[in-house]
């Protein structure tokens, strides 16, 4: 039996922000129709030469397809939405921050904003 699992995707940019999130957010909504948002904050670049703002948010997305798919997919839609890996210009960033309730991206502690997001999305499950 194919179990479905409960995924939340980091939403992230630092350029043309709020038309960027917005695309990536009906590509979300496309593919997973009953995906949940976070809000959107406006943070500081972590670990970038220079100084930037991100939009931030997240997505609560319950699909059957397992992670390596959902990761697939995930970088298609920045292909789409104009990512250049390498570039300090960020059009769109999109990684599985966790699945089934366990963290998988590598450097969640580094973004503080994170935990208050999913906790957001998670109250609307």
């Amino acid at each position: 039996m194919n179990m479905s699992h409960t995924y939340i995707v980091g939403i992230g940019s630092n350029f043309n922000k709020e038309l960027n999130v917005r695309l990536a957010q009906d590509i979300l909504a496309q593919r997973f129709p009953e995906v949940l948002f976070s809000e959107m904050l406006q943070t500081e670049g972590v670990g970038v030469s220079e100084p930037c703002v991100y939009h931030n948010g997240v997505a609560l997305i319950r699909d059957k397809s397992d992670p390596e798919s959902i990761k697939a997919f995930l970088k298609s839609a920045e292909e789409r939405l104009g990512r250049r890996r390498g570039s300090s210009t960020v059009a769109i960033d999109l990684d599985i921050i966790s699945v089934d309730g366990e963290i998988v991206h590598k450097d969640f502690g580094k973004y503080p904003f994170l935990k208050h997001l999913m906790s957001q999305v998670q109250k609307l499950v």
